[in-house]
This record gives C-alpha cells, structure tokens and sequence, in this order.
C-alpha cells in the first residue's frame, strides 16, 4: 500500500471521527437547550436603565460614554410550592450553567489554551489579587464567586448584587455583572445575570422568577460604533441566546421549575 493511499485513509478517518464527534457535541446541545422553549424567551436590542446607568457601564466597562451595542433576553420560570430558593443561589447555578454548560465548552477550551487576560478596567482596584476559576466544578451551586474574580482568564466579576427575599408579592432584582475584554482598548463589554424573584400572594402559591441574560459591548478607546458586520451581530445573537437557554436548563434543573 502506498504513502499516498495511507495517508488518504487516515485523512478520511480523522474527517469521520471529526464528524461523529460534532454530530454527538451537536444532539448532547440540543438536548439540553430545548428544556428553555425559545418560545418562552423575550428578546430585545436593548438593556434595562438599571444596568445602562449602572457603575459598572458608567465608570469601568466605559467610561468614558461611548457608543455602545445593546441586547438581551428573558424568560419566567416557576418555582414549585414549598421550595425556597435564594436569589444568589439561582444567580450561583445561573453562572454556573453559562460558563460551565455545553454550549460554552469550546470557548471555555479556547481560553484555557490562548489564556487571553481580561482587563485591566480602569477604576478596578481590587484589595487582593482575584481569585481564579479554571475549571467549572470551582463554582459553587449555591454562592456567587467573590467580587473581581476572574473566569477562564477571560471574565471577571466587577458587581453583585443582591436583593432582600420579599415575603408578599413585591419583587426586587439582584444581579451579578461579568465583564471581558478591557477599558484601556478596544473592546469592552458586560453581561448581567440577573433574577427577579415574586413570592406567592398565598400560602399555597408557586414563586415566580424571571430570569434575564444582558449584554453591553463598546469601545471604550474611542467614540465610534463598534464594527460588527450584519454576520457577526447574527452570530452573536445566535451564540447568546444559546448560551442563555443551556443556562435556563441549568437552573431550571437546580430549581425544579415547570416552564
């Protein structure tokens, strides 16, 4: 058999093996994201005033008010009868499924191996040097990792915030701001995590939380648009909502939630 014929053979065996490995990687995605029925999903070209106006965007993402690209998405989930569940406990498995889930799986190898470093935002002094998150299982299912730490060397945590339990309807947010790229150059953006939970009027009343995935990018080093082109806006919105409904699944698994 000739050098030419083996390695012909190999190249079509590593182009099988590559297609059975994303057809697996594939139906394992979609599995997991159709438990988050896009139909249940709101999404909008914009965020909410409270992350816009936040310290977050206002003084380290971008501070110096560029313009700055907006979008983010939502869904309302039920939280059984009985079961109380914390607003850091659902934002901690919120996290938790977005970074560690499978959707994210290649990025998460991406940055584990090119270890692009996020910021620095200007303002952040953090008292002590962040902690590190390398690996998934280093995030807890029931508190959020502390302020400024970093995720896969390419996040990092910049605000928490957390609301006090409502016991009678009345509903508050908390939130968990997570940024990459840098407010020194060109690119910088947040995503906010966060959850509005409503307590039953009544004592046998189910608990409602609404669940909203937020993202603000810009180029902090100068006053222009960033330069997406129509392709990849698609691709990140595409990209985003699936991040998003892996995370839905994730915490309506920790929550026992009915959709």
């Amino acid at each position: 058999m000739s050098l030419r014929t083996i390695t012909g053979r190999i190249a079509v065996g590593s182009a099988l093996v590559v297609t059975a490995t994303a057809g697996i990687y594939t139906a394992l995605v979609y599995r997991r994201i159709s438990v988050a029925d896009m139909r249940r999903i709101t999404s909008q070209d914009y965020v909410a005033d409270s992350l816009r106006g936040s310290a977050t965007i206002r003084q380290l993402v971008n501070p110096r008010g560029h313009a700055a690209l907006e979008d983010s998405r939502s869904i309302t989930l039920t939280i059984p009868r009985g079961q109380r569940v914390s607003d850091e406990a659902i934002l901690a498995q919120f996290v938790k499924a977005f970074f560690g889930g499978r959707v994210f799986a290649p990025e998460r190898v991406g940055l584990g191996l090119f270890r692009q470093s996020v910021g620095p935002f200007n303002g952040l002094e953090p008292a002590a040097p962040p902690q590190q998150v390398w690996d998934a299982s280093q995030l807890s299912d029931q508190t959020l990792p502390p302020l400024h730490t970093t995720l896969f060397s390419g996040f990092q945590v910049l605000a928490i915030q957390l609301a006090p339990r409502s016991e009678k309807g009345s509903a508050s947010e908390s939130s968990v701001d997570i940024a990459f790229g840098s407010s020194e150059r060109q690119f910088g953006s947040c995503h906010r995590f966060s959850v509005v939970q409503e307590a039953p009027r009544g004592a046998d009343g189910d608990t409602t939380a609404r669940l909203c995935f937020a993202c603000v990018a810009c180029n902090p080093a100068g006053d222009q648009p960033l330069r997406l082109g129509s392709m990849l806006w698609v691709f990140h919105r595409a990209y985003a909502m699936l991040l998003f409904r892996d995370a839905v699944a994730g915490v309506k698994a920790f929550t026992n939630g009915v959709f």
